[in-house]
């Protein structure tokens, strides 16, 4: 027979199943009970079975879908390490001195790489507004790509073997709150090769260089005896040497008009070398040092001085009694600038004057002396070939000091008027000095040599 309570198959005799421990006798029992109870009863203990049964299967159920939404949740919301230095492609062209660098970032690839992986991160179970506002018909990687970017460290100009440098710039922190990603980056560094090497030419060569002006302040002027036609394209220009004389040496630049790409372009080679030297011969120079006077040169700008001495307004009672020569003072400007007043060879000839008056006073005659410190400037003052002093411009004249003093000498003459005298020039030399020096030039800007002999 087989155990009622359990279904297995015992001997006849058994008081006991030997599987789950049932007495035979209660489960008959139980039987008859069973058999004698109505159809309600019946299904009263079936329902009952059957209720126990439904309710651990739905637990089940309910067990598998809370797992299935973990991890869906966990999924979404993983983490994704993305390397961005796989995306980047830098390359480099041009010529050697000359190379260009570029990058590209391949947004086709990552678009296609994460754009069903990397996702908008939900807060609280929630979407955030910018969920909400994107909706679905854009993929949150398309967002993600604002918030990182990069550069070159340089980009023209480059050299065969030269290292340039990419380096990124993220917002990590923007990132790492709106999105289910880590991105990996570093710095990526390129050593620039195979650029091409530049044909050059020698832009003097068949070019005879000559100046214009007198030195130091000179132009370059170009005859051009060459069949390059590359030649046409390149413009001369002296480099600035504000000590330039005859017997020195000018240095002139042969520089390309417009860039050097477009000269590469247009004739597949650059001028080498861009510099070079010439003597400087046989040209008119200002004077703006103290050595390039001559004594002839000194004794000439003296008497000139002094005949602009003796052309001041001089009174019956005024005799000049001497005239002592001190000295020169040179101005020349340090660095001339394009556009600006450029001033040299300006010699300020320096004396103190000795006047005698001659006073008829109540007192009698009496012989009153008087001293003072003069000057006549020199404008543009430039030296010849042949050693001949000359002005640069014509119409600068010379002039005398703009500054005047009067004398009164405490005598008055028959008609109760004090004697007074009115003089153009200084009391003393160091007015004279101070006017020419920090009055007329500011030496920031301008060289000043004396010779002056204080006495």
């Amino acid at each position: 027979m087989f155990c009622i309570q359990c279904g297995t198959k015992i001997e006849d005799d058994s008081s006991f199943c030997h599987h789950c421990g049932t007495k035979i006798g209660e489960v008959q029992e139980k039987k008859v009970i069973l058999e004698n109870n109505d159809n309600s009863q019946k299904q009263s203990v079936v329902l009952e079975e059957n209720g126990k049964k439904s309710k651990g299967k739905l637990i089940g159920v309910l067990a598998v879908v809370i797992t299935v939404i973990i991890f869906i949740v966990c999924f979404n919301n993983r983490t994704i390490s993305v390397d961005l230095n796989k995306y980047v492609i830098v390359t480099t062209e041009g010529y050697n001195t000359l190379g260009e660098a570029q990058y590209q970032f391949d947004y086709d690839s990552f678009y296609d790489d994460y754009k069903d992986k990397i996702k908008m991160k939900t807060q609280n179970g929630k979407s955030t507004i910018v969920q909400d506002w994107i909706g679905d018909q854009y993929y949150a990687v398309e967002m993600l790509r604002d918030y990182f970017g990069g550069s070159l460290n340089q980009r023209s100009k480059l050299s065969n073997g030269d290292v340039i440098t990419f380096s990124w710039s993220c917002e990590d922190d923007v990132i790492k709150n709106l999105f289910n990603c880590h991105l990996k980056y570093s710095d990526i560094e390129i050593q620039v090769t195979d650029l091409e090497e530049i044909k050059t030419f020698d832009p003097f060569e068949g070019i005879s260089i000559g100046l214009q002006g007198d030195l130091p302040k000179v132009t370059v002027s170009v005859t051009n005896n060459s069949d390059n036609d590359a030649i046409g394209d390149i413009y001369y220009a002296p480099i600035s040497n504000p000590i330039l004389r005859n017997g020195g040496n000018i240095t002139v630049q042969a520089i390309v008009r417009g860039t050097e790409e477009e000269f590469i372009e247009k004739y597949g080679m650059l001028p080498s070398p861009t510099e070079k030297q010439y003597t400087v011969e046989g040209y008119r120079e200002y004077i703006f040092t103290q050595d390039q006077l001559t004594n002839q040169h000194v004794e000439e700008l003296e008497n000139l001085t002094y005949q602009e001495l003796q052309a001041e307004s001089w009174t019956s009672d005024e005799t000049i009694e001497d005239v002592e020569f001190l000295g020169t003072y040179i101005i020349s400007q340090k660095e001339p600038k394009y556009g600006d007043y450029e001033e040299y060879g300006s010699i300020y000839v320096v004396c103190k004057v000795k006047v005698n008056c001659n006073l008829d006073t109540t007192l009698g005659l009496i012989n009153y002396p008087i001293e003072y410190y003069y000057y006549v400037n020199f404008e543009n003052i430039v030296l010849q070939p042949d050693g001949v002093l000359t002005q640069a411009n014509p119409f600068d004249t010379s002039f005398g000091p703009f500054d005047t003093f009067e004398v009164y000498t405490g005598y008055y003459n028959s008609r109760g008027s004090e004697y007074g005298f009115y003089y153009h020039g200084y009391e003393t030399l160091e007015e004279l000095e101070k006017d020419i020096t920090t009055g007329t030039y500011n030496l920031d800007d301008y060289n000043c040599e004396n010779n002056i002999k204080n006495n």
